[in-house]
C-alpha cells in the first residue's frame, strides 16, 4: 500500500472507531516506526483529522474526548470518501438499482478448518477480513456480508459511482496484491498462507430487507449476485475473473484475457468470462474511453479557436483554457482533438485525471503521473531518478527542488527530506511540482491537461493556481476541464479562456447518429426516439445507437448497461428531490405540477 492509502484506510479506521493505537497501525499495515510518525504527523499535523492521546494512540479530533475504547471486531471499515448510508424513506420496502457485484473467497479454507484450532482460526480470518474491508474502503465498496470465509461486496450501494465497475476490478486486483502483505505476516505467526478466489458481475438488483429485522438489511436479489459467486467458483487461485458486461463497462482500462463463453449453473445463457491481469496505463486507458473514430459535431468553432491558441503558445506567451459541460457533453472529446493538433505541431503532452475516489488524497493525479513518468513502474529507479533530474536542464536553482519530486514520484531519499517539518516539505514539493512543469515548457510546447478537476483535492488546486501565476513566458498550454457545479477559484486572467459546451441541437444529434451508424442506417423514427432520448448529450447518443444497432431495433430501447452506473450517480446526488425524480420518471417526459402533487401525496 501507498503512504496516501494508509492514510485513507487509518482516516476510515477513525471515523468507525473513534481511535486506534499506533502499536494496532504497525501490526496491520506493517510498517516501521518512522513510518508510523510520518503518518503520524499528516494526520495531526497537516489534515488535522486527529490529535495524539498519552504518545500511544491516534484519536478522531470529532470524537467526544471521555469516549472509551471501540471492542475490536471484523466490522468493515467505513472509507471516508463513502457518505454515511442513507436511512431508508419509510414506506419504501424496496428498491431497484444497478449495481457491481463482488464475491470473494479463499481457497481450500475447508483444509485450515482441520490443522488449525478455531480459535487461531477465527483470529486468522478476522485479520483476513480486516485487510479486505479495508481495501475495498480504498475503492468505495460497501462489504454487505460475511458468508463464512467469503465476502459479499456491492459497488453501487448506498452510493452510486459513475466508474463502479472500475472501482471493482481495481479493488479486486489490489486484494489479490494485498494477500502478499497479509500472506508474509500469517506465514510468520502461523505457518500457512491464503490464497484467494474474486468473481466480479454488473447488472440490475432488487435491494431489499431479507427477513424482517433479524436479517442483513438492503440485500441484493436478482441474478447478478448468483453470476458473480458462479464466475469466483471459475477462478484459480489469486485470480480476478469478470463477466462480459464488467469488460464491456471498464473498456480499455484493464488488461483482459478471454476465457470463453461458460455455462454457468442455474443461469440458462453463455456467460463470456474473462480474467482481468493489470490495469493499463491511465493515459492510455483514457484515451480508449473515447469513441471509436466518432467525429466532433458542432464544436468546429471551438476547436478553431483551441488550436489559434497553439500559435501564442508557441511564441512564448502561455495560455489557460477552461473546457466546463455536463458529463457526456463531449469535454474530453474535444480536448483530444486539440492535444492531437498539439502534438502534430511539436508539442510535448501530458495528460492527467482527478477522480472521485481519491478526491481526500492530497496531490494524487500529480503524483500518479509523475510514478508513471519516472517511477519504478516504468524503469529502474536509477534510471527513473536520471530522467526526473534531466527535467530540470541547466537551471541548478530548480535542480534543488528535484529530491522533493522525487519523493513524491515514490523514488524517495530519506536522507535529503529527512528533518523537515511537514509545513516545509509540503511548500518545498508544491514549487517542485512547479518548476518541473516550467522547465518543461522551457525546453519545447507542452500541452499539460488536467482533466474532471471538480474531483481535484485541495492541494492540487493550489498547484493549478501557482501553474496560472508562473504562465506568463512560458510555452505552455493548460487545459482544465470540468462540470458545471465547479466554481473556478482562480481570478480572471487575460491569457484564459473559458468554454461552456452545450447541449446538441435535433439536428446535429441527428448528424451524429448517422455518422455513428456507418454503413448500418437507421430508419427515421428510430432516428427520432434516439434523438428524443439523448436530450442532446453526445455520450447518450453514442451508447443508445450502439445498443439499436446490437438489438436490431428501437423497440423497447432501455437505458444501456455503460450508462447505469453515470445516472445513478447523479440521481443519486440529488438527495432530497430524488423521490420526486424517481416519481418524475414514471409519470414521463412531460406531466402537470397537479399530477406530481397527487401522486406524491397519495
Amino acid at each position: 500500500m501507498t503512504f496516501d492509502e494508509i492514510v485513507e484506510a487509518t482516516t476510515g479506521i477513525l471515523r468507525k472507531r473513534g481511535r486506534v493505537s499506533f502499536r494496532a497501525l504497525r501490526r496491520q499495515f506493517e510498517i516501521d516506526d518512522e513510518y508510523v510518525r510520518d503518518l503520524r504527523d499528516e494526520l495531526v499535523d497537516v489534515l488535522r483529522i486527529a490529535r495524539e492521546e498519552d504518545g500511544t494512540t491516534l484519536v478522531n479530533v470529532d470524537a467526544p474526548a471521555d469516549r472509551p475504547p471501540a471492542v475490536a471486531s471484523v466490522t468493515p471499515v467505513a472509507s471516508p470518501m463513502i457518505p454515511p448510508e442513507p436511512e431508508k424513506p419509510s414506506g419504501v420496502e424496496a428498491e431497484r438499482r444497478h449495481l457491481t457485484v463482488m464475491f470473494c473467497d479463499l481457497v481450500d479454507s475447508t483444509e485450515l478448518s482441520e490443522r488449525f484450532d478455531p480459535e487461531e482460526l477465527a483470529e486468522m480470518y478476522g485479520r483476513w477480513q480486516e485487510a479486505v474491508a479495508a481495501t475495498i474502503a480504498r475503492f468505495g465498496g460497501h462489504v454487505a456480508d460475511y458468508r463464512g470465509d467469503g465476502v459479499f461486496v456491492y459497488f453501487g450501494f448506498p452510493a452510486a459511482y459513475e466508474d463502479g465497475a472500475s472501482r471493482a476490478v481495481r479493488a479486486s486486483l489490489a486484494i489479490v496484491e494485498m494477500l502478499e502483505t497479509l500472506n508474509a505476516s500469517l506465514e510468520r505467526s502461523h505457518d500457512v498462507r491464503f490464497r484467494v478466489r474474486v468473481g466480479l458481475h454488473s447488472g440490475l438488483v432488487v435491494l431489499s430487507d431479507l427477513g424482517g429485522k433479524h436479517a442483513q438489511p438492503r440485500f441484493a436479489f436478482g441474478e447478478t449476485p448468483n453470476i458473480a459467486a458462479r464466475v469466483q467458483a471459475l477462478a484459480s487461485s489469486d485470480e480476478v475473473l469478470v463477466t462480459s458486461t464488467i469488460a464491456a463497462l471498464t473498456r480499455g482500462q484493464f488488461e483482459l484475457a478471454f476465457l470463453g463463453d461458460r455455462t454457468l449453473k442455474g443461469i440458462s445463457r453463455p456467460v463470456g468470462v474473462y480474467r482481468a491481469v493489470r490495469e493499463i496505463d491511465e493515459e492510455v486507458a483514457a484515451e480508449s474511453k473515447l469513441p471509436d473514430a466518432t467525429p466532433l459535431v458542432a464544436r468546429d468553432s471551438e476547436l478553431g479557436l483551441l488550436r489559434r491558441f497553439l500559435s501564442l503558445v508557441a511564441d512564448g506567451h502561455g495560455q489557460t483554457v477552461l473546457l466546463s459541460g455536463e458529463p457526456g457533453i463531449g469535454k474530453s472529446r474535444l480536448l483530444a482533438a486539440v492535444s492531437q493538433s498539439a502534438v502534430d505541431a511539436g508539442a510535448r503532452r501530458i495528460r492527467i485525471h482527478c477522480e472521485a475516489q481519491h478526491a481526500a488524497s492530497a496531490l494524487h493525479p500529480i503524483e500518479e503521473i509523475l510514478n508513471r513518468l519516472y517511477g519504478a513502474a516504468s524503469q529502474s529507479p536509477e534510471d527513473g531518478l536520471a530522467r526526473l533530474r534531466a527535467e530540470f536542464g541547466d537551471d541548478t536553482e530548480a535542480e534543488e527542488l528535484y529530491p522533493d519530486l522525487a519523493a513524491l514520484a515514490g523514488l524517495r531519499q530519506a536522507s535529503t527530506l529527512a528533518g523537515r517539518t511537514p509545513e516545509v516539505v509540503r511548500e518545498r514539493t508544491l514549487e517542485a511540482i512547479v518548476e518541473w512543469i516550467a522547465c518543461a515548457a522551457s525546453a519545447q510546447i507542452l500541452f499539460f491537461a488536467i482533466e474532471d478537476v471538480h474531483w481535484a483535492d485541495p492541494t492540487t488546486l493550489e498547484v493549478i493556481a501557482r501553474i496560472l501565476d508562473r504562465i506568463d513566458g512560458l510555452r505552455l498550454y493548460f487545459a482544465l476541464t470540468y462540470r458545471p457545479e465547479f466554481i473556478a477559484p482562480w481570478p480572471h486572467r487575460s491569457n484564459v479562456s473559458q468554454f461552456m459546451l452545450g447541449r446538441l441541437t435535433d439536428s446535429d444529434a441527428e448528424a451524429l447518429i448517422r455518422a455513428k451508424s456507418g454503413d448500418r442506417q437507421l430508419g427515421a423514427a428510430t432516428i427520432a426516439t434516439i434523438v428524443e432520448r439523448a436530450d442532446g448529450i453526445p455520450l447518450y447518443l453514442e451508447e443508445l445507437v450502439a445498443s439499436v444497432l446490437a438489438a436490431g431495433s428501437a423497440e423497447n430501447l432501455s437505458i444501456p448497461e455503460t450508462l447505469h452506473d453515470s445516472l445513478m450517480a447523479r440521481l443519486d446526488r440529488l438527495s432530497d428531490v430524488r423521490e420526486i425524480a424517481q416519481l418524475a420518471a414514471v409519470l414521463g417526459r412531460e406531466f402537470s405540477y397537479e399530477v406530481m402533487r397527487e401522486v406524491s401525496t397519495a
